[in-house]
Parts: C-alpha cells; sequence; structure tokens
C-alpha cells in the first residue's frame, strides 16, 4: 500500500479486496467509501464477486491440496 507505483484507485482497490477476504468489509466504512470514490456500484458489486470467487477457488484448492499450477511451471514474470 506504499509503493509509489499505485494509485489511489489501485490502493482503494487492493484494500477492499483485504477486507472482503478478511470477511472485515461490513465493519469498514472507510474502505467502502474509498471505494464509492473511485469506483460505480457496478464496478464495486462485480470487484466483490470477483474477490469471493477468488477466495473460494483458493479455499477449495488448498483444502483439496490442488495445485493450480505445476510449481515447475509456473509463469515468471519479468522485472521492468
Amino acid at each position: 500500500m506504499s509503493s509509489p507505483d499505485l494509485d489511489d484507485r489501485q490502493k482503494a482497490a487492493i484494500r477492499w479486496a483485504d477486507v472482503v477476504t478478511q470477511m472485515q468489509a461490513r465493519d469498514d466504512d472507510a474502505a467502502f467509501a474509498a471505494m464509492k470514490e473511485h469506483f460505480s456500484e457496478k464496478q464495486i458489486v462485480e470487484l466483490t464477486v470477483f474477490c469471493g470467487m477468488w477466495n473460494y477457488s483458493n479455499r477449495l484448492c488448498e483444502a483439496l491440496h490442488v495445485d493450480l499450477e505445476r510449481p515447475d511451471k509456473r509463469i515468471e514474470f519479468q522485472q521492468k
């Protein structure tokens, strides 16, 4: 969150994803206010659904010991 490479909109989305993941979104009025400042209601719903689905997928794979990608076949990202 302290990265100078992230703008306020990106930081709001990251914070929202975090509070949704931690199941604290209901109680974090500031996080929701930041989302409303940068995103439409439709976008907030879409981002929240995306977070929920990603969390569901992560929990399911972790519980079943499923790797979405084999460690030897992971995508290597190049630094800029």
